[in-house]
């Protein structure tokens, strides 16, 4: 028996092809992995529009959520229910919910109003499903995204099939790909388990979702695509000390050790030579001195306006307008 003195098992990755381009227009939808991704996209000065709904898991809520935003749905009083003292959409995040409904409405449709803009132009559509158990409302058969703690007696909970999320996305993408000749979709599974019932039943349901993924994969090769991040952490990290405290979420270095991966095998060669050049930059922006007005800090940051500048005329597509202006505010 051969002993690998790495102790891991390595998860092969396709390279991306086309990689994502430093121009690329994206959206993010799914669960708290996506949402960790799309931070580090979008402070990576990467165009992003992140979860539109907030945080969501199962496969059939993001659906729906692209579908209202290429209908260019305006969420109306009615859309909304009052509980607990506070408007909530069951298709939203409790990061809409609030004391006035105006408010509430006023942040949905704003979103709404962005994502349906941009579906007709993003180069990428990424998508990070959870799992496959929803929530369905017993009155109107209508799964949700977020039950606000409404009674538990006012909901099915079920497993989705594998059919069933295949066919729903079949009839999104071929509406979607007919609107938006070049957009392209990135799927991940979440490694994030979700253990309410138990290990296997996890298992189940991710299983559910990574051959859903696979047909679609299979019915658009060239517009599908799928990037390993469930099976780096289970099968090639392997180990608790990859996570967090919970025991169930990656921890702050699997998920340094996943984003690396992304970098490699999903971003062009131009995005990671910027990420060189930007990363020890952003590192440096974050340093908060004990006296902003000392001689060393002031030279500290002339140095990193220069630097920022010189990075600004290497990647002129990009505009780095924010970070010299919030320098500049504390150069005396």
């Amino acid at each position: 028996m051969n002993f690998n003195p790495s102790l891991t098992t390595p998860v092969g990755i396709a390279q991306l092809n086309p990689a994502i381009q430093l121009d690329a227009k994206m959206m993010l939808l799914g669960s708290c992995f996506s949402q960790y991704m799309g931070q580090k996209l979008i402070e990576n000065k990467m165009d992003v529009q992140l979860n539109p709904y907030g945080i969501q898991y199962n496969p059939i809520s993001i659906l729906c959520a692209l579908e209202e935003m290429m209908d260019d749905k305006v969420y109306q009083s009615s859309d909304l229910v009052y509980h607990n003292e506070r408007y909530h959409s069951m298709m939203h995040h409790g990061d809409f919910s609030h004391e006035d409904k105006k408010v509430v409405l006023q942040q949905i449709n704003d979103q709404l109003h962005e994502g349906h803009h941009r579906m007709g132009s993003i180069n990428w559509l990424i998508v990070t499903w959870g799992t496959a158990w929803v929530y369905e409302t017993k009155q109107e058969s209508r799964v949700v995204s977020n039950c606000h703690k409404l009674p538990s007696s006012s909901f099915l909970r079920r497993k989705l099939s594998v059919e069933e999320i295949v066919k729903g996305y079949v009839a999104l993408f071929d509406r979607l790909f007919s609107q938006n000749s070049k957009v392209k979709v990135l799927f991940t599974v979440s490694p994030i388990r979700h253990l309410r019932d138990n290990v296997h039943e996890n298992q189940l349901s991710k299983s559910v979702l990574l051959l859903a993924q696979e047909q679609l994969k299979e019915l658009y090769p060239e517009r599908v695509h799928y990037f390993p991040a469930y099976e780096i952490l289970l099968d090639e990290l392997r180990d608790y000390r990859f996570y967090d405290i919970d025991m169930t979420h990656p921890s702050i270095t699997a998920q340094q050790i996943i984003w690396n991966r992304f970098v490699e095998y999903c971003l062009d060669k131009t995005v990671q030579q910027f990420l060189d050049c930007w990363t020890p930059i952003l590192k440096q922006m974050g340093h908060r001195p004990q006296n902003v007005n000392s001689t060393s800090y002031q030279q500290f940051l002339s140095q990193l306006l220069l630097k920022i500048k010189t990075i600004s005329k290497k990647f002129p597509i990009l505009n780095f307008s924010k970070e010299i202006q919030k320098i500049k505010c504390y150069i005396q």
